[in-house]
C-alpha cells in the first residue's frame, strides 16, 4: 500500500526538493538534515529496486539518473556517494538501466573514487565498475587507453593518504586486489598491441615486486 508514495518521497528526498528538508532540528545543520534523509531515502530505493515493478515504477527511478539533481549526491558525504554507487549497481539491473547509468556521470565518478580514502566508497565504485566490465559495457563510455588502463595500473603503483582506520599496508591490499581483478578481465578481451604492451610494461618494471611480498589475497590474484 504504502510502497509507492514511499518512493515518490524517497525520489523528492535526494532531489532536495521536499519540504521537510528545511525543517532543521536545533543542532543539525540543513547539509547534515539533507544527508541523514537523503541516506535513508537511498537505502529505501535500493530495496524498492529489488521489488517486482510496474513500468511507471521503473522509469521514475530511471528518470530520477536522467535528470540533473542526482548529481548532488555525487559531491556530498561519503556516505550519500557510497549509498548512490551501490543504488547505481541496483539500477543497472533493471530494465534499460545500464542505459541511464552510462549516460550519466555515474561511471566517470566510479573511476575517479576507486582509490577513495573513504573504504565505503572505493569498494561501492569499485564493484559498479567491475559489473560494468561483466556486463561488456565499460568501454562503450570510458577509454581503455587514456582512462581505464592507466588508472589501474597506477592505483597499484601509487601511495595515497590513508583512512584513520586503514594502515598503508591494508589499503594497498584492498586496491590491489581491485586493480588486479580488473587487468585479469582485460587480458580477455581484444586488446590492441598498444594496451597489451602497457600492462605487459607493467610487469618489466620493478613496481610489480611489491605485489609478490603482499598478503596472500594478492597474491592469488597475482597468479
Amino acid at each position: 500500500m504504502f510502497k509507492e508514495p514511499a518512493c515518490v518521497i524517497a525520489l523528492k528526498f535526494i532531489s532536495g526538493k521536499h519540504s521537510l528538508l528545511l525543517r532543521c532540528e536545533e543542532e543539525e545543520t540543513e547539509e547534515q538534515r539533507y544527508v541523514r534523509l537523503a541516506s535513508q531515502s537511498l537505502q529505501y530505493l535500493h530495496w524498492f529496486c529489488t521489488q517486482s515493478l510496474s513500468e511507471e515504477q521503473r522509469n521514475r527511478i530511471i528518470d530520477f539518473f536522467n535528470n540533473r539533481s542526482y548529481r548532488r549526491l555525487l559531491t556530498s558525504s561519503s556516505q550519500i556517494v557510497s549509498a548512490t554507487m551501490i543504488l547505481a549497481n541496483r539500477v543497472a539491473s533493471l530494465l534499460n538501466g545500464w542505459e541511464v547509468i552510462l549516460n550519466s556521470a555515474l561511471p566517470t565518478t566510479a573511476l575517479a573514487h576507486l582509490d577513495s580514502v573513504d573504504r565505503n566508497v572505493g569498494r561501492a565504485s569499485a564493484l559498479l565498475i567491475l559489473e560494468m566490465t561483466k556486463a561488456n559495457v565499460l568501454f562503450a563510455v570510458l577509454d581503455i587507453d587514456n582512462a581505464v588502463v592507466n588508472r589501474v595500473i597506477s592505483l597499484i603503483k601509487r601511495k595515497k593518504k590513508c583512512e584513520e582506520e586503514e594502515t598503508e599496508e591494508q589499503r594497498y591490499v584492498r586496491l590491489a586486489s581491485q586493480s588486479l581483478q580488473y587487468l585479469h578481465w582485460f587480458c580477455t578481451q581484444s586488446l590492441s598491441e598498444e594496451q597489451r604492451n602497457r600492462i605487459i610494461d607493467f610487469f618489466n618494471n620493478r613496481s610489480y615486486r611489491r605485489l609478490l611480498t603482499s598478503s596472500s589475497q594478492v597474491i592469488s590474484y597475482l597468479k
